[in-house]
């Protein structure tokens, strides 16, 4: 038994810290302000205890070596990853003197955020599994019993920021208004957030494009159907992973595997985005319009926050859905702890100029949707998705019960399944995503007003339906696509369900261009365009 001090760091509500305003250079200042909270205000906190420069990369480095055993070691990072920082110090005292540093230094430099802290002074680094658990029980125990107030109350006589709806405290000289500090701080960092980025993915952009700080050129259509894509994923089980980690070593192993997982195959993506958008540019007649800015492309797609395994991306609205099929399907090639990794997505479809906030939450729902799939079926990977045409009232079950749920059938038929480790269920394969696709293509090649008789049928009478199917749709010489499984394409609904109003509803958000992209990415990949 070897027993050392164990703080675990944790950010609270980071997601509306971040999201909280619907000015895209906002949100990415906002992350890249979250992205230093384990690097310059943990280095800086560090230095203020121990008067000297603590190598933050070391244990990575050398994951190896554990060197908090050794004579004169007083602090150790066990490692920092997925949200969360895991540090080690000799005795209890250093470790609250750390966490009062921390904690007033990112209160002084950036208000808003709001942090969580759990301290166990008896971590054993011989039973590091069982010391995880008492350490992660602490923290939910914090979190629940403490609400710090990180910002300036509001007052009836003071203005309210136009940004983040606080108090507007600090005068903005580029904005020319008072704004609040929250906001004053997010702006100030988004020239070099989006300079970090671009370093970031230097390699996937390639020398002519660029990632956007406007919401609106990323190639929506100026007219009625101006939608973005908000994609949230999410990997499988893996909060489960790291507390089933039995030693220091390989909690370090797996915090690396991960982050190196996610960069890389973000970065695939990102690369088969700019393959697509040169396509794209291409092509004039698309109805998906690739912008420029300062002199370079804009790429449809950009990072928004990305924490360990937790991705948040935004993306031009009819682009959304093929771009979180696919990092999920690159993220399911990439093996972790010898296993081939999965995760899921929500795929949230908004009007562009929507509350961002309230768009996220939504695709946050839709992956934790999808995540039920995956924990039923073992090693599978999951897309939930919806479309809003206007605003959104209640949760994702509230809005689907309302507006999906008939007497004794429902519409939407997913979430969907991407990707898959071995075999699965006959039961299942009905969900594969690539029948949700393919049923999309089929129906494209429909006469208008049949697509859209059917789909008035299916959202009202049963019994119309089945009529529609087997005597209207035979006279007329069309057939249902048909999803291997149940009998839908002879009856249009079984067993109490329809793949087909999703199909339908897909049909405006998944442009014709996108049947062909697989093709255009597996090319480019071998020859790439730049």
């Amino acid at each position: 038994m070897y027993n050392v001090t164990a703080v675990l760091l944790d950010t609270v509500s980071i997601q509306r810290y971040v999201f909280s305003s619907n000015e895209l250079k906002i949100n990415i200042g906002a992350s890249y302000i979250v992205s230093n909270i384990y690097k310059k205000y943990l280095e800086e906190a560090l230095k203020e205890q121990f008067s000297t420069d603590i190598n933050l990369k070391l244990w990575k480095e050398k994951p190896e070596e554990v060197l908090i055993k050794n004579e004169g070691v007083d602090f150790e990072i066990g490692y920092i990853g997925g949200g969360n920082a895991f540090l080690l110090f000799k005795r209890r005292d250093l470790a609250e003197g750390f966490v009062r540093s921390w904690t007033k230094l990112l209160l002084r430099d950036n208000l808003g955020i709001s942090t969580a802290v759990a301290i166990v002074e008896d971590f054993d680094l011989d039973d590091v599994q069982k010391s995880m658990d008492k350490l992660f029980c602490k923290m939910s125990e914090n979190k629940s019993l403490y609400f710090p107030n990180v910002t300036f109350s509001k007052y009836g006589i003071t203005e309210d920021c136009p940004y983040t709806g606080l108090t507007a405290e600090i005068y903005d000289e580029d904005e020319g208004r008072y704004i609040s500090s929250v906001a004053y701080k997010k702006l100030k960092y988004a020239d070099e957030a989006q300079e970090y980025i671009k370093k970031c993915y230097k390699e996937a952009l390639g020398e002519n494009f660029i990632f956007t700080r406007d919401v609106e050129k990323l190639g929506q259509q100026k007219n009625d159907n101006n939608h973005i894509a908000i994609i949230h994923i999410d990997g499988n089980s893996m909060g489960q992973k790291f507390r089933e980690t039995k030693d220091l070593v390989k909690l370090r192993k797996l915090s690396i595997e991960v982050d190196s997982v996610v960069k890389k195959s973000i970065t695939a993506l990102f690369k088969e985005a700019r393959l697509i958008a040169q396509k794209l540019v291409e092509t004039p007649e698309s109805n998906i319009k690739i912008g420029r800015e300062n002199g370079k492309f804009i790429l449809p797609i950009r990072p928004l926050l990305i924490e360990g395994d937790d991705i948040t991306l935004i993306s031009e609205g009819r682009l959304g859905i093929f771009f979180a099929k696919r990092l999920l399907e690159i993220l399911s090639s990439n093996n972790i702890c010898g296993e081939p990794m999965t995760a899921c997505a929500g795929v949230a479809i908004i009007k562009t100029k929507y509350p961002f906030y309230r768009g996220y939450t939504l695709a946050e729902e839709l992956c934790k949707n999808a995540k039920k799939k995956a924990r039923e079926y073992g090693g599978t990977s999951w897309l939930d998705f919806f479309i809003a045409y206007s605003g959104i009232s209640g949760s994702l079950s509230d809005i689907r019960e309302r507006q999906y749920k008939r007497k004794d059938w429902k519409l939407n038929f997913g979430p969907y399944l991407v990707a898959y480790n071995g075999r699965v269920p006959s039961s299942i394969r009905e969900k594969e995503i690539k029948h949700l696709i393919n049923g999309v293509k089929h129906f494209k090649k429909w006469p208008r007003s049949i697509v859209k008789e059917f789909q008035t049928k299916l959202a009202t009478d049963k019994e119309a339906v089945e009529k529609f199917v087997k005597r209207d749709m035979k006279i007329k010489g069309y057939k249902l696509f048909e999803v291997p499984g149940n009998s839908y394409d002879t009856s249009g609904i079984a067993n109490d369900v329809t793949p087909y109003f999703d199909m339908i509803e897909l049909m405006e958000y998944y442009p014709d261009e996108l049947f062909d992209l697989d093709e255009v990415v597996k090319e480019g990949n071998e020859d790439e365009v730049v």
